[in-house]
This record gives C-alpha cells, structure tokens and sequence, in this order.
C-alpha cells in the first residue's frame, strides 16, 4: 500500500499521472478524483479501483484529474495503469 499526503507542495499523485502523459493537454474538461470515489478515508484498494476509473474516464476526453487537498493521506494501492491524455492538477490549479 503507497500512502501519499497531499499538500500544498509537489503532489506525489499528480507528478505520476502529470509526467506519463504527452504533456501536450492545452484545454479541456476537468473533474476531481472525489468525484469517482477516490477519498482519504476509504481503504487503499478501493482508491485503487476508483482512481483508475478516473484515469480511464479522463485518457478518453483529454481531461485533467484535480486532486483535492487532504489533511488525512489517500492511500492508494499499487498497480495503478496511467493512459495518455491524463493530466492531474492540484484542485487550486482548476482549468
């Protein structure tokens, strides 16, 4: 199980999923990560199913994920497939 803290420095989660990308994404759609279920409370394996929903949903449309800032960490377990046309952003950083 990886624990990642999102804070107001880099984000561990979104320099993955930023950096497997083209890096070519100008505009386009935006949606949190808590919008499919990825929360700091829920287990590791559930963030797992729900983030790679989210990047799924996201590959297709060109969309960037925003992760919400957390006191609590996102445990996330391992085995995650980043696609292309995902880009991850802190929520403060919106399209």
């Amino acid at each position: 199980m990886v624990k990642w803290r999102i804070g107001h420095e880099m984000y561990p989660l979104v320099m993955l999923i930023y950096l497997s990308n083209t890096l070519s994404i100008v505009a386009g759609e935006s949606i949190s990560i808590q919008a499919f279920g990825v929360r700091p409370e829920n287990s590791a394996a559930v963030n797992k199913e729900n983030l790679q929903k989210a990047i799924d949903w996201a590959s297709v449309r060109g969309a960037a994920l925003l992760v919400e800032p957390s006191d609590e960490a996102y445990a996330v377990d391992g085995g995650i497939l980043l696609k292309n046309n995902v880009v991850g952003l802190p929520a403060s950083q919106r399209r």
